[in-house]
C-alpha cells in the first residue's frame, strides 16, 4: 500500500500503512446486539419503580441502537489507514481519496482486538473494530504499540 501523496515513505516505527480487512467483522454486530438485549432484560427486571424503568429502558435502547447503527453504517467505509506519527492518521475511503482522522476518546486497545473511534475534520465519526487475525503479525504489533502510546 502506498502512502498518501502528502506523506514521506519512511519506514520508522511510527510511520506505516495498514490495509484493513473489515468484512468478517460485520458478523460481530451480534455481540453488541446480544449485550443490548441483556441490558434491556436487566433494566426490565431491576428492583426499581416502573416509572423509572420505562425511561431508563427507552434511553438505553435509543443510545445503544444509535451506537450499533453507527458502527454498521461505517463498517467497511475505510479500507486502509496510514499512520505518520502519533497525531497524524489518514484513512482511505477509496483508492486515491484520503481523509485526515483523529482518534477519539473511547478507543480501546486489547491483545485480541482494537476498537478505534475516529472522527474526520468535520466531526463525522467512524468506528473501526479490528481483530488480531485480520492483520499481519507485524502490522498488528505496530498498530497496537502506536495506539497504546496514544491512549
Amino acid at each position: 500500500m502506498s502512502p498518501p501523496a502528502t506523506q514521506n515513505n519512511s519506514h520508522s516505527s511510527n510511520r506505516f500503512g495498514v490495509r484493513l480487512k473489515l468484512e468478517p467483522v460485520r458478523r460481530l454486530l451480534l455481540i453488541p446486539c446480544a449485550a443490548v438485549a441483556i441490558g434491556a432484560l436487566i433494566i426490565v427486571h431491576a428492583p426499581a419503580p416502573a416509572e423509572l424503568r420505562a425511561p431508563a429502558l427507552a434511553l438505553w435502547l435509543a443510545f445503544e441502537g444509535h451506537e450499533i447503527y453507527s458502527f454498521a453504517r461505517n463498517a467497511g467505509q475505510i479500507d486502509a489507514l496510514w499512520f505518520s506519527g502519533p497525531d497524524r492518521i489518514r484513512g482511505r475511503l477509496s483508492p486515491g481519496q484520503w481523509l485526515d482522522l483523529k482518534i477519539q476518546l473511547g478507543s480501546v486497545v486489547r491483545s485480541r482486538y482494537l476498537w478505534l473511534r475516529l472522527a474526520t475534520g468535520d466531526g463525522t465519526r467512524c468506528d473501526i473494530l479490528l481483530l488480531r487475525a485480520s492483520l499481519s503479525a507485524q502490522d498488528w504489533r505496530r498498530l497496537q504499540v502506536l495506539l497504546r502510546f496514544r491512549a
